[in-house]
């Protein structure tokens, strides 16, 4: 059965019941997009530090809705192959994004999965594999339980990519891997980052 799991882990996006049960679901898309994502969902996120290679409380600075006004909010657990497999790809993308937009946008990765050694061991081996983030770990799942009846089924697909804009509004939503994606999420980051410029 395990082995069964991680070959459609490659293919499709996981999914958690609310039970708890992983299954893997193709082609879904999230109906997401113009949701505001109220601060407090946000907010209550417990920090990775680095240095002492823990979680920790964000002071008001580190918040998520701190800083830039666009963020990329990638939603991510460490049982999930496809979402370990494709953190390089988010660590180039994010570079290439940064270079140009670095005071208009960041990247946020939320780990969606209570403290557990295995993920902490999971932080400190892939230290080169890894974006620059910040990354962020919703303990209680609160984020989790505002964004599972806005999915498909009710279940919580990962990975999952939100572009929200200065006002925490979601413009673009990708449910599933980003293998194939990652020329869609930059436009719309670029796009986003055009649109506000006007303003």
């Amino acid at each position: 059965m395990r082995r069964r799991e991680l070959l459609l882990a490659g293919l499709c996006a996981w999914v958690i019941e609310p039970a708890s049960h992983a299954v893997a679901q193709c082609g879904a898309e999230p109906d997401l997009l113009h949701r505001v994502v109220p601060s407090e969902q946000l907010d209550h996120l417990s920090l990775w530090e680095e240095r002492s290679a823990q979680w920790r409380k964000c002071r008001p600075d580190e918040l998520p809705t701190a800083g830039p006004p666009i963020l990329a909010i990638h939603v991510w657990a460490d049982w999930c192959a496809a979402c370990k497999e494709e953190f390089p790809l988010l660590r180039d993308l994010e570079a290439r994004l940064l270079t140009t937009l670095a005071r208009k946008m960041r990247f946020v990765y939320v780990a969606e999965i209570p403290n557990s050694p295995a993920m902490e061991q999971f932080q400190n081996a892939n230290r080169q594999r890894l974006p620059k983030g910040p990354f962020y770990q919703d303990t209680a799942e609160i984020f989790a339980r505002w964004l599972r009846p806005l999915l498909p089924g009710g279940r919580l697909t990962l990975p999952i990519t939100l572009v929200v804009d200065d006002r925490r509004i979601i413009r673009h939503a990708i449910l599933g891997s980003l293998r194939n994606r990652t020329r869609e999420l930059a436009r719309a980051v670029e796009s986003l980052s055009e649109l506000q410029t006007r303003k």
